[in-house]
């Protein structure tokens, strides 16, 4: 089962899921065995909204602002996702190489990179991240990035340290949307389209 509320539950909100699929055709030839259910309470509601148009970053706990960061995004050719995407993961360190997302594998190649980044955060499956980038000198005045989005080192360890699983990253792009199989795509559609599905 695959659900999601029109928008999302507050915090502390206590959710419990049940459901009796003894006999229900699960397709393949395979059936539901049994009644499940489980219960689980709310413990984030930590949200940004990256603007393009000032390349800043608003940090959120419900309706409190917590945090507003200059951000580089992705340079022209290289634009930076637009749409609501879901932290899927994030890692101390990762390490990022232009051959791996299939753009240069020839070190001469001028988009050819292989570093080793921190503070990362994870938003996609192609390799969309927030993360430090201390050679990056036009935070907050240009975009210069492979379409991951920037931050000063002071404030991509503070947005590491606060963000979880399943926190929602929102760029403000109105074209170029991530694609629902980049991710955890329940919430890139609206609320019309998901209840269209």
């Amino acid at each position: 089962m695959d659900y999601r509320p029109e928008k999302p539950w507050k915090l502390g909100t206590t959710v419990k899921v049940s459901g009796d699929i003894d006999g229900v055709p699960l397709g393949g030839g395979v059936f539901g065995a049994n009644a499940a259910s489980t219960t689980f309470t709310v413990t984030s509601d930590v949200r940004a909204v990256v603007d393009p148009s000032s390349l800043t970053m608003r940090v959120y706990s419900g309706s409190k602002l917590l945090r507003t960061m200059p951000v580089g995004l992705g340079k022209p050719g290289f634009q930076t996702w637009g749409g609501a995407m879901v932290v899927l993961g994030k890692a101390r360190t990762t390490r990022m190489t232009s051959c791996s997302t299939g753009l240069a594998c020839d070190t001469k190649d001028p988009n050819y990179y292989d570093q080793l980044v921190d503070w990362t955060v994870q938003l996609t499956y192609s390799g969309t991240y927030t993360h430090a980038a201390p050679r990056d000198g036009l935070i907050g005045r240009a975009n210069t990035s492979h379409g991951c989005i920037h931050l000063t080192t002071a404030d991509a360890t503070w947005f590491y340290s606060l963000a979880q699983a399943g926190d929602l990253v929102t760029v403000d792009y109105p074209t170029n949307t991530v694609s629902v199989g980049n991710g955890e795509g329940d919430w890139y559609l609206s609320w019309t389209q998901w209840t269209a599905d």
